[in-house]
């Protein structure tokens, strides 16, 4: 399925939008990172949403609350393969959220988390910066 990157003013940062039950959820694209991150206070969300759980994970040699979750693309938007569920483990970290909020105040929509190369790899993920397209 190909999904349009979106781009963040200022800045033209890359994301997407993500369902997680019915709420919809917007995700930075960074190759650079290898693991996904997650804003602590939505992780509390998709625990109440159900299909999630929490475990932990040692990244760097630092333990981490880790949520183990699933993730829908957003099906008004894309028809085609609207039911596929793509896995999605996050990390998160009260140091995390303090970035999270500088970057939310300084682009035009509020972002809840980073995808990173560990989300790409386990979905399948191809992504072309020349037309802002990303394939899973």
């Amino acid at each position: 399925m190909k999904l349009i990157l979106k781009q963040t003013n200022p800045g033209n940062l890359p994301y997407i939008s993500l369902y997680h039950g019915t709420n919809l959820y917007n995700f930075l694209v960074d190759t650079g990172s290898t693991s996904n991150w997650i804003d602590p206070k939505v992780m509390f969300n998709f625990m109440q949403e159900g299909e999630s759980r929490v475990g932990t994970r040692t990244l760097n040699g630092e333990n981490y609350k880790t949520l183990i979750a699933t993730l829908r693309v957003e099906p008004r938007v894309y028809t085609e393969k609207d039911d596929t569920a793509y896995k999605f483990r996050a990390s998160f970290a009260s140091g995390f959220l303090e970035n999270l909020e500088q970057l939310n105040n300084n682009v035009n929509c509020k972002m809840h988390g980073i995808l990173g190369m560990e989300f790409l790899q386990e979905n399948g993920s191809d992504i072309d910066l020349k037309t802002l397209t990303m394939i899973i």
